[in-house]
C-alpha cells in the first residue's frame, strides 16, 4: 500500500529538512526562465492564462519562486533528487544509468476558477512498483496557501516531526491523489483521466507514463500549437495513447522536433509517416534512426513527405539532419529542395578518399556561401578534413579567396593543422599574414605541436619581438621537457612585459618548470607580477625546505600548487600548514579554500584533521564537486565526529551527529584498526542512529566488543537505519545477546539481501513478543526460506531451554557458533530435549503425583547433561575416557531416579540409557565403537544381550550422531 503525506507546501517542505525552498528573497530570476520552459497541459488559452497569472505580481508570488515550482518538478526535491542520493536509485547503480531508467511526467495545468496547479510523477522504468508522485495546488501563492498532495511506493522519513506532518498508509490507485468525483481533489477531467491511468489500483504505475509529456506545450518552444483536437483524443482514451507505437519511438528516439500534427498522425496512424516512424523503431542503429527522424518531422512539416522517401536511405542523410538543427536548409518548401538538391551533387562530385565528416563539413560551408561556381570550384579542391574546416571558418568571417588558402595548405603539409587551430579572435589580416609567411606558421606549428598555447596572436606577428623569440622556439625542432618549459615561460613572461625575467632566469630548468605549473594553474598575478615572482623565491628559500624536512617527494605540479596555496594564503604561520599537506588531493582542496577562507586558525584546525583522516581530503572535495559552501565544508572538516563520518562517507545530518562527539576517540580507533572500509561505514552509520537515542554506550567500543560491532554492521547493511534492531542489537542484556547470536546465524548463510531482511524481521519479533509464531513458513516468501526459518526456531526454542535452565551464557554462544563443536553441541542439545521432553510426558502419565518434584530434578539433570557436554567438547582433557564419562553421567541420573517409584524407574532408565550411548559415541566414538565391535552391545551397557528396544534406539543413536548437522547450509 502507498504513503500519503498532505499539507502546506511550507509545513511539508520543512518536515523533510527542505525549508529553504520556501525561504524570503526574491527568485523573479527563477520565475523567469521557468515562463519559457514550464510543461503546460491545456489549450493555448489555458496556457497563455497559466503565464498571464504567473507575471501579474498581484495575482502571484513572485517572492517564493524555486525553480521546478511552476510545472511541479520542485516537488523531487522532498526527498533528494540528485543522482547520488535520489529515492529510486538502487544501491549498487550507477548515476548516469539510475538517470536512463528512471522516467519522469510533469506539467502544470489551470484546475477549476482558475487555480493553478501542477502534477509530477517519478518511476522505475524497470520497475513501475517503486514510484513517486505529487499535486500542488495554488502553485503561484505563498508557500502556506499552496497544498501538496504527496504519495509514493515507499516510506518517506519525515524529519522535523514539529511541522505536524504524518506519513500514512492509503490505499493503491489514484484516489488519494485525485479524490472521488464526488469530493474531488482535482476538478480537470483531462488530467483526472490521465492519472487514473498512470497509477494503478495494482500499486504500480504505467510504465509508458513518461509518453504523456508529448501533450504538454512549452512556449519558447512551440509557442502554443493549437491542440484541442490533440486534447480530445487523449481525453477519450489515455491508455490508447500511452500504448501508441509511434509515440513510444518518438521518445526512445528522444525526437523533441515534433509538432501536433505530428502526435495527432500517430495517435490516427496515418499512412504514410507512421510507417515511416515504425520502421525507424526498427533500425539497430539508433543513431542513425534519429538522424532519420529528425529528417522526416522536418520534411514532413512542409508537406515533403515525398523527398523523405527518396532519400531516407541517402549516405549523407546523417549530414542532413545536423543542417536541419542548425538551420542550413532555409525554411520554403522551395529553398529545401534546392538545399538537399546542392547536397546530393557535391558529396557523389567531392573525392571519395574524403571523409564523410569531411564531405559534410565542406558542404556546410557552400550552404553558406554564396554559392557561386568559383566557391564550389575551390570547394572540391579541398583534400583533408582540417582544409574543410578552414575554408568553413573563412566563409564564416566572409572571405571570399579560398583558392589562395588553399593553395598555401597545398604547399606546406602542416599549414592546414595551424590554421584550424588559430583563435577565433585572429582577424582577417592576421590570419592572412600567419597564412602567406613561412616563417610565422612554421612557429606556430612547433608551438602547437608540443601543446604550448601562445597568450596572444600579436607577439609573434611583431617583426621584431618574432626574431628575438623564434631562437627558443626554434629549438622545439628537437623538444625536450627543459625546452618546452623555457618557451612556455618565455612567451608568457613576453607578454607580460617582462622578457628580461626570462633572460635572467633562462638557464635554471628547475625553476622554469615551477612556473611553467604556475602558468598552468594562473596562480601569478599579472597585475603585481613582480610582488607574485618575490614569493616565489621566498618559498623556495623558506617554506620549500621545511616540506622536504617531511620526507615528502612532492612532484613539479605538486610543488608549483603549493607554491600557489603560499601566494594566496591568509596569515603569517604558513609553516603549521603548507609541509603538512600530504598529496595533491589535500593540496588541491587548499588551493580552493584559501581562496574563499582568511581564517588561519580554522584552516590549521583543517589540516590536523588529515593528518587523522588522510581519507577525508577527498571526500570534502566531493562536496566542492556537489556545490557545497565553504563554511560547510570547513564545519565539517574541523569537527572531530564530522570529519571521522564524512572520512568515511557516512551520510549524516550536522546538528544529528553531535552525540557522537563523546565516542570519537573511541571511533577513531576502531576505524584506524579496521581494514575493511564497507564495514566501518555501516558501523558508523549504525553508532550514528544508535547516538541519537543514547543507546550507544562505552562498553560497545571496547576491545571485547569487536563480534559484535561486526555484527551491528552486517545489521545496517541488511536492514539500513532501523533503530529498533540496532537498539536491540546493541544492548547487553540477554535478550540482546541471543539477538546478535541469531544475527551471526543469518550472515553466516549465504542468503539474498531480502533473504537476510525477512529473517531478521522474523527473528527481531519472536524476541520481543517472546513468541515463535512469526517462525511459521505463512507467507510465499516465508516459503521460500522455510529450511533456514526451521532451523531458527529449533535455535530459539534451545535458548529457551537454556534459559529456563539458567545455564551460563558461554552454553548459548557454543549453541549458536560456527565450528564443528558448536555443530555437535547443537545436534546433542536437540537429541538431549527431544528425549527428555518425551520422558516428562511418560513420568507425567504413570506417576503423575510426582511429578512437578520430578521436574525440579529433571530440570538438575539437563543442566548436568550439558555441563558435561560442554566440557568434553571444548577442554581438551574433557570426559574423554569411559571412568570418568560414566560417573558423571550416574551423578547426573542418581538425584532424579531416587525420587521415582520403582515401578517408574525401568522406562526413564530405558531413557537414561539412550542419553548415554548418545554421549559414549559423541565424546569417546572411536573406543566405543572398537568396543561395540567386540561385544556387541555399546560401552554403557553392561549384558550382552541388551532388550531390544535398547538395540533399536542404539543404532538410531549412532545415525543421529553420524547423519550432517541441521545448522549446515541454508
Amino acid at each position: 500500500m502507498p504513503y500519503l503525506i498532505r499539507g502546506s507546501f511550507k509545513n511539508i517542505f520543512a518536515a523533510f529538512g527542505r525549508d529553504f525552498f520556501s525561504s524570503d528573497g526574491s527568485n523573479i530570476e527563477d520565475l523567469r526562465r521557468d515562463l519559457e520552459r514550464s510543461p503546460l497541459l491545456g489549450t493555448p488559452d489555458q496556457c497563455k492564462t497559466h503565464i498571464e497569472t504567473w507575471m501579474d505580481p498581484e495575482l502571484s508570488d513572485h517572492e517564493h519562486y524555486s525553480q521546478g515550482n511552476m510545472f511541479g518538478e520542485i516537488l523531487k526535491m522532498l526527498l533528494g533528487a540528485d543522482v547520488y542520493t535520489h529515492p529510486l536509485k538502487l544501491a549498487n547503480e550507477q548515476p548516469e544509468e539510475a538517470a536512463k531508467n528512471i522516467g519522469k511526467l510533469d506539467f502544470g495545468f489551470i484546475d477549476h476558477a482558475g487555480q493553478l496547479a501542477a502534477f509530477h510523477l517519478e518511476y522505475r522504468k524497470d520497475k513501475p512498483g517503486q514510484w513517486l508522485a505529487g499535486i500542488i495546488k495554488n502553485t503561484n501563492k505563498i508557500p502556506e496557501e499552496r497544498e501538496v498532495i504527496f504519495i509514493s511506493s515507499f516510506k518517506p522519513k519525515v524529519v522535523d516531526s514539529k511541522q505536524g506532518i504524518e506519513v500514512v498508509n492509503v490505499e493503491s490507485g489514484p484516489i488519494p491523489l485525485i479524490g472521488t468525483k464526488d469530493k474531488p481533489l482535482v476538478h480537470n477531467p483531462l488530467v483526472r483521466n490521465l492519472v487514473q491511468s498512470i497509477i494503478q489500483k495494482n500499486g504500480e504505475v504505467h510504465p509508458d507514463s513518461s509518453i504523456a509529456n508529448q501533450f504538454t506545450q512549452i512556449v519558447s518552444e512551440k509557442a502554443y500549437q493549437p491542440n484541442e483536437r490533440l486534447l480530445a483524443s487523449l481525453h477519450k482514451n489515455v491508455g490508447k495513447a500511452l500504448a501508441n507505437p509511434g509515440l513510444k519511438i518518438l521518445e526512445q528516439l528522444d525526437l523533441d522536433t515534433y509538432k501536433v500534427p505530428h502526435l495527432e498522425k500517430c495517435l490516427n496512424q496515418s499512412k504514410p509517416f507512421f510507417q515511416h516512424l515504425l520502421a525507424l523503431g526498427k533500425l539497430k542503429d539508433k543513431a542513425l534512426a534519429r538522424d532519420k527522424g529528425i529528417l522526416l518531422l522536418f520534411l514532413d512539416s512542409l508537406n515533403l513527405l515525398e523527398t523523405y522517401s527518396q532519400h531516407k536511405n541517402a549516405v549523407w542523410l546523417p549530414a542532413l539532419a545536423d543542417y536541419i538543427k542548425r538551420d542550413l536548409l532555409g525554411s520554403s518548401s522551395q529553398d529545401v529542395l534546392l538545399n538537399i538538391s546542392h547536397v546530393s551533387r557535391l558529396w557523389s562530385m567531392l573525392s571519395k578518399s574524403l571523409s564523410d565528416n569531411s564531405k559534410a563539413t565542406i558542404i556546410d560551408a557552400f550552404l553558406r556561401s554564396s554559392k557561386s561556381l568559383g566557391i564550389e570550384k575551390s570547394l572540391l579542391n579541398i583534400q583533408n578534413e582540417d582544409e574543410a574546416k578552414v575554408i568553413l571558418n573563412r566563409i564564416r568571417n566572409g572571405e571570399s579567396e579560398l583558392q589562395l588558402f588553399l593553395d598555401e595548405m597545398h604547399r606546406y603539409e602542416h599549414l592546414a593543422g595551424v590554421l584550424v587551430n588559430l583563435s577565433s579572435s585572429v582577424s582577417i589580416q592576421e590570419f592572412r599574414k600567419i597564412a602567406t609567411t613561412p616563417a610565422i606558421h612554421e612557429a606556430y606549428f612547433l608551438l602547437q605541436k608540443n601543446n604550448i598555447i601562445l597568450p596572444d596572436n600579436k607577439i609573434l606577428l611583431d617583426p621584431v619581438q618574432f626574431e628575438q623569440l623564434n631562437l627558443f622556439i626554434s629549438e622545439l625542432k628537437t623538444p625536450d621537457a627543459d625546452k618546452i618549459a623555457r618557451v612556455e615561460v618565455m612567451l608568457w613572461l613576453s607578454y607580460q612585459k617582462r622578457f628580461d625575467y626570462f633572460t635572467d632566469n633562462q638557464d635554471n630548468n628547475e625553476y622554469l618548470q615551477l612556473l611553467q605549473q604556475l602558468i598552468h594553474l594562473h596562480a601569478l598575478d599579472a597585475r603585481n607580477l613582480d610582488e607574485s615572482l618575490h614569493k616565489v623565491e621566498v618559498f623556495l628559500k623558506d617554506i620549500r625546505p621545511e616540506i622536504l624536512k617531511q620526507g615528502k617527494s612532492h612532484n613539479v605540479r605538486s610543488m608549483a600548487m603549493l607554491i600557489q596555496c603560499y601566494l594566496n594564503y591568509p596569515g603569517d604561520k604558513p609553516l603549521l600548514v603548507l609541509p603538512r599537506l600530504l598529496d595533491e588531493t589535500q593540496i588541491r582542496l587548499f588551493q580552493y579554500l584559501i581562496k574563499h577562507e582568511n581564517n588561519e586558525s580554522l584552516l590549521i584546525a583543517l589540516v590536523d584533521q588529515l593528518q587523522t583522516y588522510p581519507g577525508l581530503a577527498g571526500q570534502l572535495w566531493r562536496m566542492v564537486d556537489r556545490g557545497e559552501s565553504v563554511s560547510g565544508i570547513i564545519k565539517i572538516g574541523t569537527d572531530p565526529a564530522l570529519s571521522l563520518l564524512q572520512s568515511e562517507n557516512v551520510a549524516f545530518k550536522a546538528e544529528g551527529a553531535s552525540e557522537l562527539t563523546p565516542f570519537v576517540s573511541k571511533l577513531q580507533e576502531i576505524t584506524r584498526t579496521e581494514p575493511n572500509a564497507a564495514l566501518r561505514k555501516s558501523f558508523l552509520e549504525a553508532a550514528l542512529v544508535l547516538a541519537k537515542d543514547n543507546s550507544l554506550k562505552m562498553e560497545l567500543l571496547n576491545p571485547r566488543a569487536q563480534l559484535q560491532r561486526k555484527t551491528l554492521a552486517d545489521l545496517q547493511h541488511a536492514v539500513p537505519g532501523n533503530e529498533d534492531y540496532l537498539r536491540l542489537a546493541a544492548g547487553d542484556d540477554s535478550k540482546s545477546h541471543d539477538f546478535n547470536l541469531i544475527l551471526q546465524q543469518i550472515f553466516s548463510r549465504q542468503l539474498p539481501a531480502s533473504g537476510q531482511k525477512l529473517l531478521i524481521e522474523a527473528a527481531y519479533t519472536a524476541l520481543n513478543n517472546n513468541k515463535l509464531d512469526s517462525l511459521q513458513a505463512d507467507s510465499p516468501e516465508k516459503k521460500r526460506l522455510a529450511k533456514p526459518l526451521g532451523q531458527m526456531r529449533t535455535q530459539m526454542q534451545l535458548m529457551d531451554h537454556f534459559h529456563g535452565l539458567q545455564l551460563e551464557q558461554k552454553y548459548l554462544d557454543l549453541l549458536m557458533g560456527q565450528d564443528t563443536n558448536s555443530q555437535r553441541f547443537f545436534n546433542a542439545a536437540v537429541f538431549v530435549e527431544t528425549q527428555c521432553e518425551e520422558m516428562r510426558k511418560r513420568l507425567l502419565k504413570t506417576n503423575p503425583a510426582k511429578h512437578n518434584l520430578m521436574l525440579e530434578h529433571e530440570a538438575n539433570y539437563r543442566k548436568a547433561l550439558y555441563s558435561i557436554l560442554y566440557d568434553g567438547l571444548t577442554s581438551p582433557a574433557g570426559s574423554k575416557n569411559k571412568n570418568e564419562l560414566s560417573q558423571r553421567l550416574r551423578d547426573a541420573e542418581q538425584p532424579l531416579l531416587s525420587v521415582l517409584d520403582v515401578d517408574s524407574r525401568p522406562a526413564l532408565r530405558r531413557t537414561m540409557k539412550v542419553i548415554a550411548n548418545f554421549f559414549s559415541i559423541l565424546l569417546i566414538g572411536i573406543p566405543n565403537m572398537i568396543h561395540h565391535r567386540r561385544t556387541g552391545h555399546w560401552a554403557f551397557f553392561d549384558r550382552t544381550r541388551s532388550s531390544e528396544t535398547v538395540s533399536t534406539v542404539s543404532e538410531k543413536v549412532r545415525k543421529e550422531i553420524e547423519s550432517p548437522s541441521p545448522k549446515a547450509g541454508g
